[in-house]
């Protein structure tokens, strides 16, 4: 997996809503409930992504550094 990917919290929650879009068809109860159970341990990956842009955002403010993509809010419900 790339790591661009990594820190995409949307790449996650599209994963998550994928997953449960698999469990809605899904019979088996026991299956259902493994499947969601991924579907929420991708939704805490995009958490994690989040927390990781945000410390990342954090770091280049109090240093000063470069600023790459700063007009670029990351919380946007559009990744594109």
């Amino acid at each position: 997996m790339a790591a661009r990917r990594a820190n995409d919290p949307h790449y996650w929650a599209a994963r998550a809503l994928q997953a449960r879009s698999i469990a809605d068809l899904v019979s088996d109860e026991e299956t259902r409930s493994r499947i969601l159970a991924i579907a929420r341990h991708y939704e805490l990956i995009g958490e994690r992504a989040v927390d990781r842009l945000k410390i990342r955002a954090a770091s280049r403010v109090s240093t000063g550094g470069a600023r790459r993509n700063a007009d670029v809010n990351v919380f946007e419900d559009d990744p594109g």
